[in-house]
C-alpha cells in the first residue's frame, strides 16, 4: 500500500537509476579525515569512476548513527556517495543522500563532516549550492552545522559526532539549484551536513566553498606572545653555559627567563622589558622572519626553525653564540604569585640620570641590592655588593653604562648615562 501511495516517487527512483551507469563512489567506509586549511573549495567534478578518489574527500568524516540494520530500499544509494548524473541535466558529480529504508523503520541519521582550520582568515565566508528532485513532502531532516572544537581523533560520541554543534540551517531544499551562504568565525573547526529520516526524500550538496579575507601575516615577535620556550643548557653548548634549564617566556611587554638547576632548583628569575625607555631593549627589527632587539651594543636575533614553529633560535653575535629552544606547554617551575610586572626590581629608578659623581637608587624594598657597571663593550667597571645610597661613580668617565641590579634570584638592567 505504501508503495502504491507514492507511485511519483518510485518513477523518479527508476528514472534515476536508468540514466546513472557510472558507478559511484561510496562514502561508508571513509577513514579519519586530515584538516582542511581555508580557504578551501570542493565541486566534485575531479572524481571519475574506478579511479583512486581518496584526495577529494580527505578532509571529510562520515558518522553514522540512528538504524543500525541494513537500508531495506532495493537499490544501490545509501548513505553520503558522490554519485554522477542524479542532477537534472547534468552528468557531473554531486554530494548525494538517497531516501534509505531500513529494516526496522529507525531510519537512518548520516553525518558528513568536513575538519576544518579557518584560522588563517580574518572573517569566514561559507557557501555550497542544494536541491532535491523528490517533493518536499517526504523531507524528514536536512541540517547543517557548525562546530569550534571538533577534533576528527575523537571520533564519533554516542548520537552526534565529538564536540558542540551549532544548527546553521535546516529545511528542505528547493527543487532547482539554489546557494546558501552564511558567515563563520575563524575559529570554526568543522562543518557538517546530517540527513536523517526513513524514505525521506534527497538532498544533493555541491560546489561547497569556504573563503575570506586573509589575516595579515603576524611578526615574529606577535607569534612568540604568550608562548614559553624551553631550552636545556648544558657546557658543551657554549663556553659560558652551564648545567641549567632556561625558560624563555614572552609578552608584549618584554621578556621573562625562569632558570633551574638540572635538578630543579631555582636560581634565576629576569625580566628585560622592551621599548625605548631607561633599561629597556630597543627593538631594531621585527618582520616575519625575525625579531632582533638591542640593549645598548647587546644585541639578540630570535627566529622560528621551522614552519611549525615548535622551536626557536637566538643569535647573540657579541659573543658569537646561538643556541635553540623548544616550544614548552607544561608548567613553569619557580613562579612566584606576582605576575610578570609585579616584581620589585623592575621599578627601581636610577636618580639622577644622567649622573656626574653620584648615583642613587629609588627602591621602595628592604632587600638587598647588589650592583655591578659595565661600559658600553660589556666590561666590568664596578661590583659593589648590598648597596646603599648614595653610590660613588666619580672615577667613571663620561659615557653610556649600564647598571645590572641584583636582588636574590631577581635581577633587572637599566641605562645609565655619566656626564
Amino acid at each position: 500500500e505504501r508503495w502504491n501511495q507514492n507511485k511519483n516517487k518510485d518513477l523518479k527512483l527508476i528514472y534515476m537509476k536508468k540514466i546513472t551507469f557510472l558507478i559511484p563512489f561510496f562514502l561508508i567506509n571513509q577513514v579519519i579525515s586530515s584538516q582542511a586549511v581555508a580557504p578551501y573549495s570542493q565541486d566534485y567534478n575531479s572524481v571519475c569512476a574506478g579511479c583512486d578518489n581518496s584526495a577529494v574527500v580527505e578532509n571529510w568524516d562520515q558518522y553514522s548513527y540512528g538504524s543500525t540494520t541494513n537500508t531495506n530500499d532495493d537499490d544501490i544509494w545509501n548513505g553520503w556517495s558522490l554519485n554522477p548524473g542524479l542532477a537534472p541535466g547534468s552528468n557531473a558529480y554531486t554530494l548525494y543522500h538517497d531516501d534509505d529504508v531500513t529494516f526496522n523503520g529507525q531510519g537512518v541519521d548520516n553525518w558528513f563532516v568536513l575538519h576544518l582550520d579557518c584560522s588563517s582568515l580574518s572573517e569566514v565566508y561559507f557557501s555550497y549550492d542544494e536541491f532535491q528532485t523528490f517533493d518536499t513532502s517526504y523531507y524528514v531532516f536536512h541540517g547543517v552545522y557548525t562546530s569550534e572544537n571538533y577534533d576528527a581523533a575523537s571520533g564519533g560520541a554516542a548520537s552526534q559526532p565529538n564536540g558542540t554543534w551549532s544548527l546553521l540551517r535546516q529545511g528542505a531544499a528547493s527543487l532547482t539549484p539554489t546557494t546558501q551562504t552564511f558567515t563563520l568565525p575563524n575559529t570554526t573547526t568543522a562543518i557538517a551536513f546530517r540527513f536523517t529520516g526513513d524514505w525521506a526524500d534527497n538532498w544533493f550538496i555541491d560546489n561547497i566553498s569556504i573563503s575570506g579575507e586573509s589575516l595579515p601575516d603576524q611578526t615574529v615577535f606577535e607569534r612568540l606572545q604568550g608562548n614559553v620556550y624551553r631550552q636545556i643548557e648544558s657546557p658543551d653548548d657554549c663556553g659560558s653555559c652551564e648545567e641549567e634549564i632556561n625558560y624563555y617566556m614572552f609578552s608584549s611587554d618584554g621578556l621573562r627567563i625562569i632558570g633551574t638547576e638540572y635538578d630543579g632548583t631555582c636560581e634565576q628569575d629576569d625580566f628585560q622589558p622592551f621599548g625605548n625607555g631607561d633599561g629597556e631593549a630597543e627593538i631594531v627589527s621585527n618582520t616575519v622572519n625575525e625579531f632582533e632587539y638591542c640593549l645598548g651594543f647587546l644585541c639578540q636575533t630570535v627566529t622560528f626553525t621551522s614552519n611549525d614553529e615548535d622551536e626557536i633560535q637566538f643569535d647573540f653575535p657579541f659573543f658569537n653564540q646561538t643556541w635553540t629552544a623548544q616550544l614548552y606547554e607544561d608548567e613553569v617551575p619557580c613562579l612566584p604569585s606576582a605576575g610578570l610586572n609585579d616584581y620589585g626590581l623592575e621599578n627601581v629608578k636610577l636618580f639622577p640620570n644622567p649622573a656626574n659623581d653620584y648615583l642613587n637608587l629609588a627602591n621602595n624594598s628592604n632587600k638587598k641590592i647588589d650592583v655591578e657597571i659595565f661600559d658600553i663593550h660589556g666590561k666590568s667597571i664596578l661590583n659593589l655588593d648590598n648597596v646603599s645610597n648614595p653610590i660613588n661613580i666619580s672615577k667613571l668617565k663620561s659615557g653610556i653604562y649600564f647598571v645590572q641590579i641584583t636582588s636574590g634570584i631577581e635581577k633587572t638592567t637599566k641605562k645609565l648615562i655619566v656626564n
